[in-house]
């Protein structure tokens, strides 16, 4: 037989009639087409099915077609293209792997000892729902595609290839079990293998969470000690820093607002001590002598000091804090309040002989003794307490005859990270010096620099009301009196009175004994021994208490996770399956199963001859510019036949389909 190609006219039957056509009469395989549209040259020049036989393979090369036969293997574009894609899909389904198992790991972990990064995790509830569904099926799909081709090379039902190829999606298979219109075993595991690719983007966020931890420890702060008689300094000049800097505390607090002076805490975040007596007024104690105060705001107790305790608590931490501690504060006893013309100044000598005052203060003392223990006639100041008068210069002068005392108490305060208050207080169950000897009585004796320095800080005779009695009036009637009214509105109210005026000089004792601490007391040194800026050591005491460190545990869902786990081995297992597949166990030419495919060795499709053992991504490729149709392919026939071919431009190929016609 001639050199050429066989033509087979109708079906291959046995009886099919087989020619052979000569090479001189093949058409050209692809005319010049440099510098034409695609539309310039005749496809309908190209017959197909050819069968090649033998010639000479130059003549069949248009599109970059194989001029010669070659054997079953794949282009290395393709091969790199497919090894990388399924290596990065790998690569990330190891990476979701780590990831469920370091949940896993962490289970019962605090966030401190957490293997994965917070912001990981948070990242990770961001992009997951989104991200796994896109890999999930990115690689079940390939799986899903590759598995066909290699049941179709080994020859399968037709059913089981459309499933396979037609379920690339959730909803593709559900769409394709009912065109097939039946469900099978690989029916319904299609759809539960493609219902975790929505259900392990939910696992992947689901399946951990954060639960609220507390821990408790016992806990010791160091407090400063009201006993720091060494830092009240007399008011000489290498003192007036210190001096300023207590004043400048002292009348800070006097004018400050209503709500910070009702505040359980003073305007530096120290601990305000309620007045014991005053809480009493208003509640009734329990079994072991507490009153409860509660610190929501209602029925605000009166304070016995307008400046906070500072207490050595450290840096803010997200923690709950309990602890009590010991102090104590001045109380006054006042039995007469009068204009001070009402006693003369010979009868106040005589019973309180030592006296303070300055020009231009707004405030004058006398006290019944000015040395300190261990002095002639201390031995009976235990039994009666320390009398002190006070001349409060205002509209009205007014004296006020009090006796001193000490209150002794046990607070217990409670904290909401660094915002504290006390939750409950008692009197000391410790023993105590009689509560007639107060810190002005100890060794030095503080009384006298204490008294000159207060007269100094409560400046007023030229003004009215001076601070002093600004703040008492304001605090018990509202509004500062005016002339002819002050006194008489405060003999009305002496009780409440004398406890503002302790109040003050709690206040002012607080001031100077401890600015530097009441300023900076979160970073303060509160170790005993330490100086202030002055070079006064200054005494600490221990509070005892526990604190509750919220720490949140890393938390997993065991249905969640278990989910998350068997969606990422599914895929896992499907990534392996692509590279086995691909690289060893289908090796037909690729398809796309697309019209490439259906256009493949079609009778109606013009192509060059042979090609057989090309990929659909390279005859895709090659065949770019070729018009195809699907519609009638008999158009001169009585009766139409449909079916991809390609459009002969000027023999006009395949016809569109008319609904006035009838096919096949």
């Amino acid at each position: 037989m001639a050199s050429g190609y066989l033509y087979s006219r109708g079906q291959s039957t046995p009886n099919s009639e087989i020619v052979e056509i000569p090479f001189q009469t093949l058409p050209p395989t692809r005319p010049d087409t440099k510098g034409q549209t695609p539309e310039a040259y005749d496809s309908g020049a190209f017959q197909s099915p050819l069968l090649r036989t033998s010639g000479s393979p130059e003549r069949h090369h248009g599109w970059g077609w194989p001029r010669m036969p070659r054997p079953l293997r794949r282009g290395a574009w393709e091969t790199v293209f497919s090894l990388v894609g399924d290596i990065i899909l790998l690569c990330a389904w190891l990476a979701v792997a780590a990831f469920a198992i370091g949940i896993a790991r962490s289970g019962g972990v605090p966030r401190s000892d957490m293997l994965l990064s917070e912001n990981l995790l948070s990242q990770a509830r961001i992009i997951a729902p989104t991200l796994f569904p896109i890999l999930f099926a990115a690689t079940v799909g390939r799986c899903l595609r590759l598995i066909s081709m290699y049941r179709v090379e080994q020859g399968e039902r037709l059913g089981v290839l459309d499933q396979l190829h037609g379920s690339q999606s959730f909803v593709g298979t559900l769409i394709t079990a009912a065109t097939l219109r039946g469900a099978t075993f690989l029916t319904i595991a299609l759809i539960v293998m493609w219902s975790l690719s929505p259900l392990g983007g939910q696992a992947s966020f689901r399946s951990f969470y954060w639960q609220g931890n507390m821990t408790e420890t016992p806990v010791t702060y160091p407090y400063l000690s009201i006993n720091n008689t060494n830092n009240v300094v007399a008011p000489t000049s290498d003192r007036v820093i210190r001096l300023a800097q207590a004043n400048a505390l002292f009348s800070a607090v006097l004018v400050g607002t209503r709500e910070s002076t009702d505040s359980p805490m003073d305007v530096w975040g120290n601990v305000k001590i309620p007045s014991l007596a005053a809480v009493a007024k208003t509640r009734q104690s329990d079994a072991e002598g507490w009153f409860h105060i509660g610190t929501d705001g209602v029925d605000t107790p009166a304070y016995s000091s307008l400046i906070g305790v500072p207490v050595g608590m450290g840096q803010a931490t997200n923690a709950s804090t309990r602890f009590s501690f010991e102090t104590s504060y001045w109380t006054l006893d006042c039995p007469w309040l009068g204009k001070f013309g009402d006693r003369l100044i010979k009868n106040i000598s005589e019973v309180m002989p030592y006296n303070y005052s300055s020009t231009g203060s707004g405030i004058s003392v006398w006290t019944d003794r000015h040395l300190g223990i261990g002095s002639e006639g201390s031995s009976e100041w235990p039994n009666k307490p320390r009398r002190v008068g006070f001349r409060i210069d205002d509209w009205d002068s007014m004296f006020i005859d009090c006796n001193l005392q000490t209150a002794y108490v046990e607070t217990e305060v409670t904290c909401q990270k660094t915002t504290c208050g006390a939750n409950r207080i008692r009197e000391s169950k410790q023993t105590h010096p009689s509560p007639n000897i107060t810190t002005l009585d100890y060794e030095g004796p503080p009384m006298s620099p204490y008294f000159l320095n207060i007269i100094v800080a409560v400046p007023g005779r030229n003004a009215r009301p001076s601070g002093l009695s600004g703040y008492i009036d304001k605090t018990l009637f509202g509004v500062p009196s005016n002339e002819g009214e002050g006194l008489n509105k405060s003999i009305a109210d002496i009780r409440g009175y004398e406890a503002l005026l302790a109040q003050a000089l709690n206040t002012y004792w607080l001031a100077n004994i401890g600015a530097d601490w009441i300023i900076g007391q979160r970073s303060g040194n509160y170790s005993t021994g330490a100086q202030s800026a002055q070079g006064e050591t200054v005494i600490f005491e221990e509070a005892t208490g526990t604190i509750w460190t919220e720490e949140p545990i890393f938390t997993y869902s065991k249905a969640w996770l278990s989910l998350l786990f068997i969606s990422v081995l599914v895929a896992l297992g499907a990534c392996v399956a692509n590279v086995v597949l691909s690289s060893y166990l289908v090796r037909s030419p690729h398809l796309l199963m697309n019209f490439t495919t259906m256009a493949r060795d079609s009778p109606f499709v013009q192509a060059p001859p042979g090609g057989s053992a090309l990929s659909d991504f390279d005859r895709s490729n090659m065949m770019r510019h070729a018009r195809v149709r699907y519609g009638d392919v008999a158009a001169g026939e009585p009766v139409g036949h449909i079916a991809i071919g390609t459009i002969d431009g000027r023999r006009g190929g395949v016809a569109p389909l008319d609904k006035s016609r009838m096919y096949d």
